[in-house]
């Protein structure tokens, strides 16, 4: 429920239920004794002899003080890291950006370190999963080669942000090495793909596997310089064309 309550009803509410908790999003107090005080916006939690717990809401909004849910915060957070850096951008400069104090961040974030991971781990783990599907999928080297490439090219379309965070990377902090370590892993995963589709004859062999997985992924990676989803190609246009480019390149057949 939520509506507007006097003061003489919050007077009845703390009188006659039990209140076991209640949030204050403003300073501000309850009538007590002989004083009285205006409520302020409250999320009160109540028990009443024989009933399940209920909340009330006053329908006073936050002056002032904007909400942010916590996956706002951190992609709000990511495209700040992006614009200035990871080590320039500070807990104070992103309150600052997002109109709120710092205890109002930390109420969603504990440190910068736990925006970062969450914001990388949310690129990698698309990553392995396009690796897992590949790794499931019956057919050729080259039909999962070509599965991981297309893959790779949906996951920059549709995390552009979160990539780009993670490409920028270079293991200054501890953090930062055990997320480029994981990163690693994807291009080892990588290789192997090209290495298995030159052994079965689908890719030139006289090529380095490493190579050549790391000049298809700059390619791939490339997308968050220059790709815009609202424009003429699709994100699901651009999985198809990738690897078709990658094997076929660009000579006349």
């Amino acid at each position: 429920m939520c509506f507007p309550l006097s003061q003489e009803k919050w007077w009845r509410l703390l009188t006659e239920w039990t209140v076991v908790s209640w949030e204050c999003t403003d300073p501000g107090t309850f009538p007590r004794g002989n004083e009285s005080f205006t409520p302020s916006p409250l999320s009160v939690h109540w028990f009443r002899q024989g009933e399940t717990m209920q909340s009330v809401t006053t329908a006073t909004t936050q002056r002032g003080r904007p909400g942010y849910a916590r996956e706002d915060v951190i992609r709000i957070a990511v495209n700040q890291f992006n614009t200035h850096g990871y080590e320039a951008t500070s807990m104070g400069a992103l309150a600052t950006t997002l109109g709120v104090s710092k205890s109002a961040i930390y109420h969603h974030i504990s440190s910068k370190e736990e925006i970062l991971v969450e914001a990388t781990d949310q690129a990698l783990e698309a990553l392995f999963d396009v690796i897992e599907e590949a790794d499931a999928m019956p057919g050729t080297a080259e039909d999962r080669l070509s599965a991981v490439i297309s893959g790779a090219t949906r996951v920059l379309c549709e995390k552009p942000e979160n990539v780009t965070l993670l490409l920028r990377l270079r293991g200054n902090t501890e953090v930062e090495k055990q997320i480029l370590e994981r990163r690693r892993l994807i291009t080892r995963r990588f290789i192997d793909y090209v290495a298995s589709a030159q052994e079965e004859g689908a890719v030139r062999s006289n090529l380095d596997a490493g190579m050549v997985a790391r000049l298809t992924f700059g390619m791939i990676n490339s997308l968050v310089e220059w790709y815009r989803p609202d424009g003429p190609i699709s994100p699901e246009e651009l999985s198809k064309i990738m690897p078709d480019f990658v094997f076929q390149g660009l000579a006349v057949r």
